[in-house]
């Protein structure tokens, strides 16, 4: 059992402990839709850990064709889902994916990140919607409930150990986007907008960071909570400055501070360089791109 997966488990029981809602009431959804060929996984925050009284139960199955569950005909031929309510009035929802959609998501990956050594191609990143990608990591890290033998394999064939270098490098790819704009309009005096536009940087370069670590939760709401558990790994000091570019509130320095926090937000590039090895070529070519465009603005 992976970390992901061990965790999964730890966080569903604790959760399950402190929640009206147990296991029972989970298998008992289980059994309404399993078949002998699909694969059913506990996904999002419960099995994540970040779950609250009011979180809903989110279920994945993936399935090879048509089903039927709660009276509904459910095609997962691509995407569908359907959400009801269990007991004290707690909302469920299942997901159905089609098996040939996430190996077609799988190569897919596979493909681009085997292209990662290709500069040009780093622009390119982002070819997979909100969905495939929320899908992709739930794939990684959920808690399977139903086909247990059939998602070790699974997860071989999805390439899901290599997410973790997709998020890395698609957080890189939008981060020196997104601080472009912000170097580009703290030169232009425009600085509440180089501000938010420097806070939208370190989103990006958070989920890359933590992506080097080995998370692959996309969630804008996840990001702080994450990098407090790897503070440790990452340093105390380093987490609290991102925080404090994440939540930078209004300020007089603005130019300064994006000055400063941009060199900073350089170590970080080097720090996801030093932990990513096998991906250098990409990763000094978005550095060297970051320094490009610095130079030029500066000149």
């Amino acid at each position: 059992m992976n970390s992901d997966v061990k965790n999964a488990k730890e966080n569903a029981n604790h959760y399950f402990n402190c929640s009206t809602v147990n296991w029972e009431q989970i298998y008992n959804i289980v059994d309404e839709i399993k078949t002998e060929n699909n694969m059913v996984l506990l996904v999002g925050s419960v099995a994540e850990g970040n779950a609250n009284f009011g979180s809903d139960i989110d279920l994945v199955v993936l399935d090879t064709g048509n089903i039927s569950a709660h009276g509904l005909a459910i095609d997962s031929s691509d995407h569908s889902q359907i959400s009801h309510t269990i007991g004290a009035g707690r909302a469920f929802n299942v997901e159905f994916w089609s098996v040939e959609k996430c190996l077609e998501l799988g190569k897919s990956l596979t493909d681009l990140i085997d292209s990662f050594s290709d500069v040009v191609s780093i622009n390119a990143l982002q070819i997979f919607n909100e969905n495939e990608l929320r899908l992709m990591h739930r794939i990684r890290c959920g808690l399977t409930l139903w086909g247990d033998d059939r998602m070790a394999k699974f997860r071989e064939q999805m390439s899901s150990d290599r997410f973790e270098d997709y998020v890395t490098l698609l957080g890189l790819s939008w981060h020196v986007s997104s601080r472009k704009d912000a170097y580009s309009q703290s030169l232009d005096g425009d600085l509440e907008a180089a501000l938010f536009m420097l806070q939208n940087s370190f989103a990006c370069l958070a989920m890359s960071l933590l992506g080097s670590y080995g998370e692959t939760n996309l969630y804008d709401k996840s990001k702080i909570t994450l990098l407090k558990e790897h503070k440790a790994q990452i340093g105390g000091e380093v987490v609290d400055r991102i925080i404090d570019r994440l939540l930078p509130g209004r300020r007089d320095d603005i130019e300064s501070f994006v000055d400063e926090s941009l060199e900073f937000a350089d170590h970080i590039i080097q720090s996801i360089h030093f932990r990513k090895p096998h991906l250098p070529e990409v990763v000094v070519y978005l550095s060297s791109n970051i320094e490009l465009v610095n130079d030029a603005q500066r000149t």
